[in-house]
């Protein structure tokens, strides 16, 4: 990866996380709805399990 210039796993992986997280209290917010989808509300604890 080094010589090709690539980010390593790890990087890309902290991006991900970094993303995720600045979307998280929207998704969070759409999850607490009365009618939100228990697909959406499983999402969320996923992101928040990687996240912390």
């Amino acid at each position: 990866m080094d010589a090709l210039g690539l980010p390593s796993e790890a990087d890309l992986y902290r991006e991900d996380k970094q993303r995720l997280a600045a979307y998280l209290p929207v998704l969070e917010f759409l999850a607490n709805r009365p009618n939100a989808m228990p697909s959406l509300r499983a999402y969320v604890r996923k992101i928040k399990a990687v996240i912390s």
